[in-house]
């Protein structure tokens, strides 16, 4: 299994948001291969490109590969997972502002 990365990045979760995300990440997968990048940089290179908004192939060669990437982020949009890994927009009560 490869190590941990050795930069960070302003997109990459902390480990109060992985406690939360983590749940929601699917933990094995359909064809019962071994896992061998964790799921924690594969959600870190998704959150990467869409905060940057780089291409595919111009993520930073410390995530896993760009092609695994973006199979994460295909099936993960397509099962609903990137979904439920959404933040609520707002939490608690809606207040209404006085002009």
């Amino acid at each position: 299994m490869p190590t941990a990365r050795p930069r960070s990045y302003p997109s990459d979760t902390s480990d109060a948001e992985w406690a939360v995300l983590a749940p929601h990440v699917p933990a094995g997968t359909r064809r019962r291969r071994p896992i061998v990048y964790p799921r924690r940089d594969v959600v870190d290179a998704i959150r990467y490109l869409t905060r940057i908004g780089c291409q595919w192939d111009a993520l930073p060669a410390d995530f896993p590969h760009h092609k695994l990437v973006y199979h994460y982020f295909k099936t993960w949009t397509a099962d609903g997972t990137l979904n439920q890994m959404q933040p609520p927009a707002r939490t608690g009560p809606r207040t209404r502002r006085e002009p």
